[in-house]
């Protein structure tokens, strides 16, 4: 008699029995994926709301100092830069500003690796280009640098030729007269300056202090993000001036709510330098008459944005369009509700 046998022997699962565990597994992370891809959506909805509210405090530390917001752009000697630049040391990004020459062109040679040197603040990680090589601009030609998922408010004012619904002003003005007229009345919170007198805009006052700001800097758009596009643009038909924002050249340096946030009318880029997707549709003009870059994103259903008084919001893409451009205004006098 086998003394180890045993009376009551063990049986193997039958293969209905392992595929109903299957099945019972597959379930279980069909209904934990979508918790952990909306984790993971929210820390990067986060982090992107940290990077803009840094922003935000160096544009307010900016001022404090400056006693005025900085210009969106200028071109001081010949040669343009933008905000970036001017908030660095506000931002907690004194090594760059320490090693940038203010003196020369963001293109030039002692310029170029502070422009192309990456840090997280340019960048919201939702937007998958933003780690991939569309986070850099290289035409081939200029030296490269970095672009920005982050955009200061050049409000509704593009170029005549770019707006699809032109602000009514004065009839009597014409030429550089009329847009000037424009961008004083329907441009947005950060002016651009330029002191070439035979410039379109050659303005002369200072920039924005808040006192200027007559729509209320709780009512009024500071900044915004937008998408990057897929490639740096070296391969061809693939450059795309979008988040060029070191740029100060054809709006490039700002944002425009010439379009409700994540909208299917394309943005308008000039020079051609357009290389449209289904998240960033866009129309190439083969002549310079200001490029707009709407407010775009990739979290669901809604962008994020930073108002002038530094408060963030979640702007749902189904925002009024009156109300959206009446945000993106600074002095028209816009009253504005609850949005």
């Amino acid at each position: 008699m086998n003394m180890h046998s045993s009376p009551h022997p063990r049986h193997a699962f039958t293969l209905v029995e392992l595929l109903v565990v299957i099945a019972i597994i597959a379930t279980l992370i069909g209904l934990l994926l979508p918790a952990v891809q909306s984790a993971r959506e929210a820390a990067r909805g986060s982090a992107c709301k940290n990077n803009m509210r840094q922003w935000g405090i160096g544009m307010h530390s900016f001022a404090s100092a400056k006693g005025a917001f900085p210009c969106g752009a200028w071109v001081p000697k010949g040669f343009n830069q933008t905000w970036v630049t001017q908030i660095w040391p506000f931002a907690e990004q004194q090594t760059l500003a320490d090693r940038f020459n203010a003196g020369n062109a963001f293109t030039a040679g002692d310029n170029q690796a502070v422009v192309s040197a990456s840090i997280p603040l340019y960048y919201c990680p939702s937007d998958p280009n933003a780690s991939g090589p569309g986070k850099t601009y290289d035409n081939g030609k200029d030296p490269a640098r970095c672009r920005l998922n982050y955009l200061v408010s050049d409000g509704r004012f593009p170029e005549s030729a770019s707006d699809p619904d032109p602000p009514p002003i004065d009839s009597s003005l014409a030429g550089a007269a009329k847009d000037r007229a424009r961008m004083e009345k329907y441009g947005g919170m950060f002016r651009q300056h330029y002191s070439n007198s035979t410039n379109r805009y050659p303005l002369t006052k200072n920039p924005f202090r808040t006192k200027d700001l007559v729509d209320g800097t709780s009512k009024t758009l500071a900044m915004s993000e937008i998408l990057l596009p897929v490639s740096e643009g070296r391969a061809t038909g693939s450059l795309d001036g979008r988040g060029d924002a070191f740029n100060a050249k054809d709006g490039r340096w700002g944002f425009h709510t010439t379009t409700t946030p994540n909208s299917s009318v394309a943005d308008y880029c000039e020079n051609a330098e357009c290389a449209a997707t289904p998240y960033t549709p866009c129309t190439p003009a083969t002549i310079p008459s200001g490029s707009t870059s709407g407010a775009r994103s990739r979290h669901a259903g809604n962008v994020q944005v930073m108002m002038g008084d530094c408060s963030i919001r979640s702007v749902t893409d189904a925002i009024d369009f009156s109300v959206w451009r009446a945000l993106g205004t600074s002095r028209k006098g816009d009253v504005v509700g609850d949005f």
